[in-house]
């Protein structure tokens, strides 16, 4: 048997307006909706429309889209709260808002094939937003708390039983074929009665010919001479006239038989052209209804869609903002940089500039040493010997003194370098320790299931195995953290290693442990993870994560 859920969909799409009871949307649902919404559910599954298409008469398109016009219709208004967007009651459980949320978002879920994936978009939205809120204690509360504050009609619980039935029954195509039957039936009736008519008026024509002349009571010559006429031939006449009467009495009485059987054909078929008028009146007001709520749902997916985009573009240009600043801190950066080398180069050129001068003085000096030398070795070979080794000797401190201050410069360059070498190591240092509470951090996130607290450690662009971008960590991490009941990240032994663009490269061990929902055992997965952080806004950040696991390891 068809789900009961799913025969009235198909009604409703046809004569949305005899049901516009169910379109009110502060209108309660009966508590066995939920029943009925699962029936109806496992019906539109891929492995049960066939199924169900064949017990309808109908075929699977036509009864899916059916459905999802019946569930925009009832539940997706414009207007309801969470609990109607969702087909629940105000006492409903935490699992039965998940269940109503998987079932809605399967019928919905814009990467379906579909020629509303717009339309679809926009009720996936509202879906994820009313189950966000309710499947959380606190923000359930707070959320029933505001609809107790606003000022809202109060209706009782539905009955189930009337729930669900025609408002305003009206002929419909379902009654076509009967009316059909009928009219076959009328009309033949009405030929009979037609045939019935035209046989009496025939006889009202012939049959007194066939009877004669009638008698008459009138004076024959014979009588308005005196004689009179005898007994048995004035109880014929009277036999006869009353003979006559009765047939004439006969032949009205067929006559108005024949008269009312033609007034009852005129009467069935402004009857049946006023039906045919009324199911073309309904049919109308039942295509004009379809097209503005399609139009009206087409308007808001644009509006959502519009609002969509604004926050793209602002987020898009946030990021190009924050872009330009990097480039422009990076550009100073350069820019100092350059003007530090510039600053060493002088320095170096002075140096040697100085250098090559005091050369060349030490050259002119001993040139002019050398000629007085010349010039006074013809007087006293024993002066110049004298005066020669003391040269030498000059040259030698000379020498050293340089030679001590080459020294002297060589050892404050090496104590620089120590320095500066401590320096980066106590940066390095620091960027371990701040990187490996952030994987602290992102391992506790894991665990708690926290999907807010863990995207917030990777950046904007961040990349990951099955994708990039934090909006698609966001998406993918909520889906596992919704099919695992538990789950928990053990990292050990990262080894970091700085890059010279800033970046810090790490490699760890890594375990992993899931227990999904439903299941009895832990499922256990061993390998490797790879992180590339950055600093972002004055603080670390994952920009790539990549892992290589294997079960049982």
């Amino acid at each position: 048997m068809a789900p009961e859920l799913l025969i009235l969909a198909l009604d409703f799409y046809r004569h949305p307006l005899r049901y516009r009871h169910l379109t009110e949307p502060k209108q309660p649902l009966p508590d066995v909706f939920d029943t009925l919404l699962i029936d109806f559910a496992a019906a539109l599954s891929p492995q049960n429309i066939e199924s169900a298409a064949l017990k309808l008469g109908q075929k699977p398109a036509d009864i899916e889209k059916a459905a999802r016009f019946f569930i925009r219709q009832v539940l997706l208004l414009p207007e309801a709260d969470h609990y109607r967007l969702l087909g629940l009651s105000r006492h409903a459980s935490e699992a039965t808002v998940r269940l109503h949320y998987q079932l809605l978002v399967r019928l919905f879920h814009p990467d379906r094939p579909s020629d509303e994936a717009e339309l679809d978009y926009s009720f996936t939205a509202r879906i994820n937003d009313a189950y966000s809120t309710l499947r959380d204690t606190d923000s359930r509360q707070r959320y029933d708390a505001h609809l107790t504050s606003i000022d809202r009609p109060v209706y009782p619980q539905p009955n189930a039983r009337t729930f669900f039935l025609p408002s305003d029954p009206i002929f419909t195509p379902s009654d076509d074929l009967r009316s059909t039957r009928t009219a076959a039936r009328t009309w033949q009736v009405v030929s009979v009665g037609s045939l019935i008519g035209f046989v009496l008026a025939v006889s009202v024509l012939v049959l007194p010919q066939r009877i004669g002349t009638a008698p008459s009571i009138r004076a024959t010559p014979e009588t308005s001479s005196g004689m009179t006429p005898k007994p048995n031939d004035l109880s014929r006449e009277t036999s006869a006239g009353d003979a006559q009467g009765a047939e004439t009495q006969r032949v009205e009485t067929l006559r108005a038989a024949a008269e009312r059987a033609e007034a009852e054909r005129a009467e069935a078929q402004r009857a049946e052209v006023q039906r045919a008028e009324a199911q073309r009146a309904e049919d109308q007001r039942a295509e004009a209804q379809r097209a503005e709520a399609e139009r009206a749902e087409a308007q808001r997916a644009e509006a959502q869609r519009a609002e969509i985009q604004r926050a793209e573009t602002q987020r898009a240009e946030a990021q190009r903002a924050e872009r330009l600043r990097a480039e422009a801190q990076r550009a100073e950066s350069q820019r100092a940089e350059a003007q530090r080398a510039k600053a060493q180069r002088a320095e170096a050129e002075r140096a040697e500039a100085q250098r090559a001068k005091a050369q060349r003085a030490e050259s002119q000096r001993a040139e002019t040493q050398r000629a007085e030398a010349e010039a006074q070795r013809a007087e006293a070979q024993r002066a110049e010997s004298q005066r020669a080794e003391a040269q030498r000797a000059k040259t030698q401190r000379a020498e050293a003194e340089r030679a001590e201050t080459q020294r002297t410069e060589a050892l404050r360059a090496e104590a620089q370098r120590a320095e500066a070498q401590r320096a980066g190591a106590q940066r390095a240092e620091i960027q371990r320790t701040e990187a490996n509470r952030l994987i602290q951090r992102l391992a506790g996130a894991y665990q708690r299931g926290d999907v807010g607290g863990f995207v917030n450690l990777f950046t904007s662009d961040a990349q990951v195995n099955e994708g990039r971008g934090a909006a698609f960590i966001r998406k993918d991490y909520s889906d596992f953290f919704q099919q695992a009941s538990e789950q928990k990240l053990d990292v050990r032994q990262t080894i970091w290693k700085s890059t010279s663009d800033g970046k810090l490269i790490g490699k760890s061990q890594a375990s992993v442990t899931i227990r999904e929902k439903g299941a009895s055992h832990l499922r256990h997965f061993g390998g490797t993870l790879e992180f590339e952080l950055i600093r972002s806004q004055g603080e670390l950040r994952i920009s790539k994560m990549l892992y290589s696991l294997h079960e049982g390891i």
